[in-house]
This record gives C-alpha cells, structure tokens and sequence, in this order.
C-alpha cells in the first residue's frame, strides 16, 4: 500500500522557506517519510502537515517525491 505525507518547509534562512511538497513511499511509516523528505531537503527544517489519501494528493497538485 502506498502511504502519502504532505510538508512544508520552515526554515527562514532557506530560500525554499513556505514550499510545500509530498512524499510517497510504499508501505513507508511517518518515520520513513520523515527520513526520506530530510535526505530531498538536507539540513532544512521540515514540517509534516500530515498523511493524506490518493485522492487528497491528486486535488492538491503538488510536487511529490
């Protein structure tokens, strides 16, 4: 099954500060998404908004990872 978190970044002293993205992983755990979502963004501080359903992420039509 595929598990799908939606972030944001809230780092002030980055240039991607307010972006938010998606991470989809199969079978993945919130710690695996978090794992995931720091190694796409290094050392920026990240912001898990929650999991959302496919059909979530479809409508919101942002950039998944």
């Amino acid at each position: 099954m595929w598990t799908t978190y939606w972030w944001t970044i809230t780092d002030i002293t980055s240039d991607f500060c307010g972006e938010e993205f998606l991470t989809e992983l199969q079978n993945g755990t919130y710690k695996d998404h978090k794992k995931y979502a720091e190694s796409l963004f290094p050392g920026v501080k990240l912001h898990s908004l929650g999991q959302v359903s496919e059909f979530e992420a479809e409508c919101m039509g942002l950039d998944t990872y």
